[in-house]
């Protein structure tokens, strides 16, 4: 049983997760260490769907359906970013990759995977 104060830890919580993925993607991106900064991200947004999931139930009736709609973008966004950053920690990095597939998958090559961690999640949160 939960009770009053645990979705306000969790959104305290989670937005230091958010804070320090932030900042640790920042280091990793002056370094460069690839890796570190799509592990990050994999981190990065689990912390937003949590920090989503706090504040939505902090909300009161009037703001519901904002919070609601606000926690299926933050799914919405963890999904397609953990997709991106898996297949490059894992495919990308680990397995030997054909000209094609790395046209594809590998996400510093201005490719679908890149397109699809840009352009899809930022342009729902630029209509939000």
């Amino acid at each position: 049983h939960l009770n009053d104060t645990t979705p306000r830890i969790i959104s305290k919580v989670s937005a230091i997760i958010v804070t320090v993925t932030v900042c640790l993607f920042a280091v990793c991106m002056l370094i460069p260490f690839d890796f570190g900064s799509y592990f990050v991200c994999l981190l990065l947004a689990i912390g937003y769907v949590m920090m989503s999931a706090g504040f939505a139930s902090e909300s009161d009736a009037e703001h519901r359906s904002a919070a609601i709609v606000g926690m299926a973008f933050a799914v919405i966004y963890t999904v397609l970013i953990m997709l991106v950053y898996f297949a490059q920690i894992t495919t990308v990095r680990l397995e030997p990759l054909t000209a094609q597939a790395k046209q594809i998958l590998d996400y510093s090559h201005g490719s679908l995977m890149f397109n699809m961690e840009l352009y899809i999640p930022y342009s729902i949160f630029s209509e939000v």
